[in-house]
């Protein structure tokens, strides 16, 4: 099987190449459009960096509200309702459901995120996606 983009990357939510730099990234990024990052550990402790942010900051606190942010239905490569309805179903919640920001309930979507990114989803990104949440949570 060939690794998708996202995998190669270590990125799992395809994060865009840009300005803000999260620990982990590689710079400059090989790839023309998408950053990369060491490990997959840290390709989903961006993700949560960024759900985090969406969460507090911008006030998306449902499936709906994160994927308008996270692939804006402006950008014409962009199907926010359909991205929107295949995390919803992967991660057993509504699209216009309150979120609770805690591992149990964005678990789930956020890798349900990765596989949409990815068009697959492999058993061990579950560890990968925990330890990043507990990079950015968890303090020693």
């Amino acid at each position: 099987m060939k690794l998708s983009r996202a995998e190669r990357n270590c990125n799992p939510g395809n994060i865009r190449k840009s300005t803000d730099m999260f620990n982990g990234e590689i710079r400059p990024s090989q790839d023309v459009e998408f950053k990369q990052f060491v490990d997959m550990d840290y390709g989903f402790r961006a993700m949560w960096a960024i759900m985090k942010s969406y969460y507090y900051r911008h006030h998306c606190v449902t499936i709906r509200m994160i994927i308008n942010r996270w692939a804006p239905p402006s950008d014409k490569r962009n199907h926010a309702d359909v991205y929107a309805a295949f995390v919803a179903k992967k991660a057993g919640l509504k699209e216009d459901e309150r979120l609770k920001f805690n591992y149990e309930g964005m678990g789930k979507v956020v890798l349900a995120m990765a596989q949409f990114e990815s068009g697959y989803t492999k058993p061990e990104w579950e560890r990968h996606c925990r330890k990043g949440f507990e990079m950015i949570f968890r303090r020693p």
